[in-house]
């Protein structure tokens, strides 16, 4: 979710020349711990450290306390412009000591979801429908899901099914990010396995503090019917399309099964964790880095970019979807059963609307014919050939068949064991530059629900939340898995 203040909020109480000094002290400690980039934190404690006489201006005054968050965010910005740095204005007391005790214990175990359903940016998130905005037919039997938000798995996870129970007979579907502003990880990969077949590993995220990788995982089980059976689906992006949502919007275009319609994305890609700095300012730091499975880079900095680029993303999605209906013959009326006929019709009106909007159209006529590619990886180059510099990012190219995205160059791929990213589980690693392409085959894994004791503290029990713990099986010689 994004991290700038919010407007039109009551005033925080002000803060003495002392508690000042403390939060920016508490601030460049926690920057110097756990900024994923830790040359980066430095220049980025410089600036606050030349800053703090200029900090002590906004002391005495509840609207001071509002404009140090903001003077705050915008220097932890000014280095490298990371849009999950930030700090906000908390109204209910923070509790900055008890926050300490609980890193030291993370700092042990491993990172935690900064994002768990227990902080506070959850709070009566169930007033906004648990971030689901919309699940609707549009006419020509074309489902429609909108998503503000990303919730953590404990309040979206219901809505999501719920809303793919609703539009299981949809012909095709519209995915709406476009005011999506992020969430919860395991969300992302939850929405992202009702719509991809199969176990998948799809990113790995390296973290700063414990020095480890985890991966992120597709798991094609859920409770809702999957949206499989070659349906197309379309994705909408903006530049409001922020963190999670653009995780998804990424994926989804990556692995070929979405054609994407709008802007480009707003461009955050790292892993952030909550941190209190004073009695009433949180700030936002990056912990980690994600990249592609697929592509070998992430999205930090230049965002998600469409197919299709577009000012009218609803309509043009819903156009190309009816085109494709009519172009199998779902439109034809001849020797038809009266609710087919009544079908047809409704595909003809439809588009008929919205061709007469000039720009559906000429997008319509443009890309009529797009399908969505899966991009593959390419093979490292032999040790023998001089590695070449990588070439700059290939665009989207029109072929004989229709726009189709280009395999994207990866650079590196990580070596890891295969641990869902759902876990959190955390295995030490050697220094992420070091990393090499394993020769090993990907092996299954089996998962079993681990428990978190009544008594355990609350940092536990947020290590504990929908946590799984994941056996590698090897085969044995004979190609079968060992104890079977």
């Amino acid at each position: 979710m994004s991290t700038g203040t919010s407007e039109n909020v009551a005033l925080p109480a002000a803060m003495s020349c002392t508690e000042v000094h403390s939060a920016v002290r508490t601030l460049c400690d926690s920057l110097n711990a756990k900024y994923v980039f830790s040359e980066i934190a430095g220049q980025i404690i410089t600036v606050l450290q030349e800053n703090l006489g200029d900090y002590e201006q906004y002391a005495g005054s509840q609207q001071g306390t509002v404009d140090l968050a903001t003077r705050l965010e915008q220097d932890l910005r000014s280095v490298n412009n990371d849009l999950h740095l930030g700090v906000t204005v908390s109204l209910e007391v923070l509790d900055v000591q008890q926050d300490e005790e609980e890193e030291a214990d993370e700092d042990e175990d491993g990172p935690v979801d900064e994002e768990h359903p227990t902080h506070p940016m959850w709070k009566n998130i169930e007033l906004f429908n648990n971030g689901l905005d919309r699940a609707d037919r549009l006419p020509g039997n074309v489902g429609v899901l909108a998503f503000s938000v990303l919730a953590a798995l404990k309040f979206a996870g219901p809505v999501i099914s719920a809303a793919f129970t609703v539009l299981a007979n949809t012909s095709a579907l519209i995915l709406d990010l476009r005011n999506c502003r992020g969430g919860d990880g395991d969300c992302g990969d939850f929405l992202l396995g009702h719509m991809i077949a199969g176990n998948r590993h799809v990113n790995t995220s390296y973290w700063r503090p414990s020095d480890t990788t985890t991966q992120s995982w597709i798991v094609g089980h859920t409770a809702a019917p999957q949206y499989l059976g070659g349906r197309p689906i379309y994705v909408l992006t903006s530049p409001t399309t922020f963190s999670c949502g653009e995780k998804v919007a990424g994926s989804m275009k990556s692995i070929g099964r979405a054609v994407l319609l709008g802007a480009t994305t707003r461009g955050g890609g790292h892993p952030c964790e909550k941190i209190p700095i004073a009695s009433h300012l949180e700030a936002s730091i990056s912990i980690g880095r994600t990249t592609s499975e697929i592509t070998g880079r992430g999205w930090e900095g230049s965002g998600v970019v469409p197919h299709i680029p577009t000012d009218e993303a609803l309509d043009v999605a819903h156009a190309l979807a009816l085109t494709q209906l009519k172009a199998q013959g779902f439109a034809d009326v001849e020797g038809k059963d009266r609710m087919s006929v009544r079908f047809a019709g409704e595909i003809t009106d439809e588009l008929e609307r919205l061709l007469k909007i000039p720009e559906v159209a000429a997008k319509v006529d443009e890309f009529k014919d797009i399908k969505p590619v899966r991009e593959t990886k390419e093979k490292p180059p032999s040790p023998a050939r001089e590695v070449q510099p990588a070439a700059a990012p290939v665009v989207d190219t029109v072929s004989a068949e229709g726009i189709k995205p280009v395999q994207e160059t990866k650079e590196e791929k990580t070596t890891l064991e295969t641990t869902p990213s759902h876990a959190r589980e955390v295995q030490p690693t050697a220094a992420p530059a070091a990393e090499t392409v394993s020769a090993e085959p990907a092996f299954p894994v089996v998962a079993s629900a681990s428990t978190v004791p009544a008594s355990s503290s609350p940092a536990q029990k947020k290590r504990g939340f929908l946590s799984r713990h994941f056996a590698i099986i090897k085969p044995n010689a004979a190609g079968h898995a060992a104890g079977q």
